[in-house]
């Protein structure tokens, strides 16, 4: 018998072959990202559009309320009460908790927010609705007040927000000489759009477009950092490994 015969055969590689990211097919490839989306981005990627949101607000006359978490290391750390779900259900929104009041310089308020936000023109549209009605707010009421808040337990959808309006009350009981005051001040007040009721569907609705707009910011944030270019970019820059089907190593 030839001494070939008595040649022990070679073992198989059992080791899977590996693959970066950008070594893969289409097909797994595409399979990666979806890996990668199940868990990501991760809690807290919305930082960045709460403080922008935050800092918009506050100048239109918006003041958003804030927690404060306290962390291992004893610091605390605010953040606004921002509430939102996304981004593929029809009950998806954005809201806040917080209170509104009319800025005391409307116009200095609009040139603030055109150096912060000089493209956004449906921004621009909500700015000067909420900025127009704190105008005529400071002719009569220059410290009407709004309460802004939502139930815990509900969807954060702008709906899902509830409006205390705090309007000075004219006194019942007038004299002579007050009566035509009272007259001159209650037709005033209806041509500007502050009768109780009208002012509170006023500040409604536009705090409700507002809302809105939070949740756009939200929702073109998420939908950058789940782009297969920012996917694909994690996933190279981090070195993930993949079996040819594109499966986690």
């Amino acid at each position: 018998m030839s001494a070939l015969a008595y040649l022990e055969p070679e073992e198989e590689d059992d080791e899977p072959t590996t693959f970066k990211f950008d070594q893969l097919d289409d097909r797994a490839k595409e399979a990666a990202r979806d890996w990668l989306r199940d868990d990501y981005p991760h809690d807290g990627w919305w930082d960045d559009v709460f403080l922008w949101v935050d800092e918009i607000a506050q100048v239109i006359g918006f003041d958003i309320k804030h927690r404060h978490d306290r962390l291992v290391s004893g610091s605390s750390v605010t953040s606004p009460e921002i509430y939102f779900s996304g981004f593929s259900c029809q009950g998806d929104g954005a809201r806040f908790d917080g209170t509104w009041g009319p800025e005391s310089f409307p116009t200095h308020a609009l040139g603030k927010l055109l150096e912060l936000a000089p493209n956004d023109e449906d921004l621009h549209d909500i700015a000067l609705d909420v900025l127009a009605l704190a105008e005529r707010c400071n002719m009569m009421f220059p410290d009407a007040s709004v309460r802004i808040t939502g139930h815990r337990n509900g969807s954060a959808h702008s709906g899902n927000t509830y409006f205390e309006v705090g309007l000075p009350d004219h006194p019942e009981d007038f004299t002579d000489e007050t009566n035509l005051r009272w007259i001159v001040d209650m037709a005033m007040c209806k041509g500007l759009g502050l009768t109780q009721d009208a002012f509170l569907d006023s500040i409604r609705e536009v705090s409700r477009r507002f809302m809105d707009w939070i949740y756009r910011q939200l929702k073109a944030e998420h939908d950058y950092l789940t782009s297969d270019a920012v996917v694909d970019e994690h996933m190279i820059e981090n070195e993930y490994e993949f079996d040819e089907y594109g499966a986690r190593i």
